[in-house]
């Protein structure tokens, strides 16, 4: 790197630090900091749903994926973008009915009490860090690849800046962030497509030099695998804090479902843009070794004239940042307001916003020791969804559907879906993706054969 490299890039920060915090009050109150006041309009909801949207997995590790495995990687995403649509058509006309929430666990309480509320929070935690670990796990290649700083360093230094301005100005700050990392991370990813294309010579070129493998629609998986593949990455993400918190920012519920199909459109469309930086790859000479997250870096080092190149760095930085910030954030919300005030005595949580700062700092520490455990970005994604669907999903959604169920069936059919996952992931050799959707169908099953045994609108409680 270059002193000129190191110059925008830092001019880039600072005025990202300082856009998202100036001028931004002091949240007042939890709701503030949750969900900034439900201040803001469909244009603005689509901009921050997509910068969450569009995280290291959706670049980094699509890119690397596509080049390992061919476009299957790419046509499984739009699992990814499919459940933009599921929200916008399922979820958010339904979101009304409850005005005063700012968290998940508010949604839970209603159907399933105390209990239902106090595992969601943990669970939001849960997948939420673990969210944040596979973007800076990107965000640790793209240090290594042009600073030339260990795995380690770059780890602690991407979590430290994320960390501080989440922790700082709330929603607020990570709203007005995520619309310029919006901008800057989509004109630096299509930029690399460009100068990738021309350094190959032409699009002949390019589809040459492809294995007639990796360009098929299910490459080497079954049919079976693909759709199970499409669902984890369907259900893996679907209402976790951090985008169920996007639901609820808005002025107007109607904006809010206009923003989820704008965003599922654009999604499936950018699926395709680092799936074919991936693929030029082929034209390219990389060393990528055992480890395809490594794809998206070298193909960048390798084909940006100097004076583009920190651009787009700051554009992975704006692609990884944008997911990593909200997600801490939305974390921090959950496990304070879900997880801690229902278990603690009533008025032991004296300053609300104080420990929902110390939480997000927190939260970046674990982050930082979840990611120093080593894995690829997909491979941590895979892991963090582990906690979320197969526990979560299913409930949530009765409850947004006004479903009735009762704790004493969240308990019970909780208990069955978390046996189901860790005997599917330690016994089996499913790994995390088949382990998830596993999981998941074993919830639909157990809240199926529950309900019918409890009876119509049965709301029985834990002794």
């Amino acid at each position: 790197m270059q002193a000129y490299d190191i110059a925008v890039l830092t001019v880039y920060m600072v005025v990202l630090l300082v856009y998202g915090l100036w001028n931004n009050t002091q949240p007042k109150d939890i709701q503030e900091y949750a969900i900034a006041g439900k201040r803001y309009g469909a244009p603005t909801v689509f901009l921050t749903i997509a910068a969450t949207f569009i995280g290291g997995g959706f670049t980094i590790g699509n890119a690397g994926h596509t080049y390992a495995y061919g476009l299957v990687t790419a046509f499984s995403f739009l699992g990814i973008s499919s459940k933009e649509f599921f929200v916008a058509r399922f979820v958010a006309p339904h979101i009304h009915k409850f005005p005063g929430a700012i968290s998940i666990g508010d949604i839970m309480v209603a159907n399933y009490g105390k209990v239902g509320k106090v595992v969601t929070g943990l669970s939001g935690f849960i997948v939420s860090i673990g969210i944040v670990a596979g973007q800076i796990v990107a965000l640790s290649k793209i240090f290594e690849e042009f600073f030339g700083l260990s795995a380690e360093w770059s780890i602690i230094i991407g979590m430290s800046i994320v960390t501080f301005y989440s922790a700082i100005g709330g929603m607020v700050a990570v709203v007005r962030t995520d619309i310029i990392q919006f901008f800057v991370l989509f004109v630096g990813i299509l930029s690399v497509l460009v100068f990738a294309l021309l350094e190959v010579g032409s699009l002949e070129t390019a589809l040459a030099n492809i294995p007639a493998d990796k360009t098929t629609f299910l490459g080497d998986k079954t049919l079976l695998a693909f759709a199970a593949l499409v669902l984890f990455w369907f259900i893996g993400e679907t209402l976790t804090p951090a985008y169920f918190s996007r639901l609820l920012i808005s002025r107007n519920f109607d904006q809010v479902i206009k923003a989820s199909y704008g965003v599922g459109v654009f999604s499936t469309l950018f699926i395709f843009l680092p799936a074919s930086i991936g693929l030029l790859g082929y034209s390219l000479d990389l060393v990528v070794g055992d480890n395809p997250d490594v794809v998206f870096p070298q193909i960048v080092n390798l084909v940006l004239p100097w004076w583009w190149k920190p651009i787009v760095l700051a554009a992975i930085l704006s692609v990884i940042m944008s997911s990593s910030d909200s997600f801490l954030n939305s974390g921090a919300v959950t496990f304070v307001h879900d997880f801690l005030k229902p278990i603690l005595p009533e008025n032991a949580i004296k300053n609300e916003l104080r420990l929902l700062k110390i939480v997000t700092l927190a939260g970046g520490l674990l982050t930082i020791l979840f990611t120093l455990s080593g894995g690829s970005v997909i491979t941590i994604l895979g892991q963090s969804y582990l906690f979320w669907a197969p526990i979560v999903l299913v409930p949530l959604l009765l409850s947004i559907w006004g479903v009735p169920s009762s704790p004493k069936t969240f308990v019970i059919a909780s208990i069955i879906s978390a046996l189901a996952v860790v005997g599917l992931y330690k016994f089996t050799a499913l790994g995390e993706f088949n382990s998830v959707v596993g999981g998941f169908l074993t919830s639909i099953a157990a809240y199926g054969v529950l309900g019918r045994l409890a009876g119509p609108g049965a709301k029985d409680t834990l002794p």
